[in-house]
């Protein structure tokens, strides 16, 4: 889910020391941060959110979580050879929810960068 629009619907007014509070100081969520392998360049940093607060606040908007969605995209084999137009990344993330209406998309992340760039 996109931070902001997480922080929005769960109540969020304060982040103090990985921890995400509401108006009353309860905790709502905190992150963790797991470091990768030493020659890798990313590490993993997850949020974990009390699952009774996203239910409740999910239903008060009639929707249901329905999946998460991450599509990282290297170019292909066969476009290595075709111009650097041709040669590009995209990471891809969204929020896919059930409503009354069928299923809602919530795009959180849309990165294209050519293929040689760095991140």
């Amino acid at each position: 889910m996109p931070a902001k629009w997480l922080r929005k619907i769960l109540g969020v007014v304060d982040l103090h020391q990985g921890q995400f509070l509401n108006a009353a100081g309860e905790v709502l969520a905190f992150t963790l941060k797991q470091p990768g392998e030493s020659w890798e360049k990313y590490q993993c940093h997850l949020l974990v959110a009390r699952r009774d607060v996203v239910i409740d606040a999910l239903t008060a908007r009639n929707l249901t979580l329905a999946s998460g969605i991450q599509i990282y995209r290297q170019p292909s084999y066969p476009l290595i050879a075709l111009s650097n137009e041709k040669r590009m990344y995209r990471d891809w993330c969204a929020t896919v929810f059930y409503t009354s209406d069928g299923l809602k998309t919530t795009n959180s992340k849309d990165l294209i960068r050519r293929w040689g760039e760095d991140a």
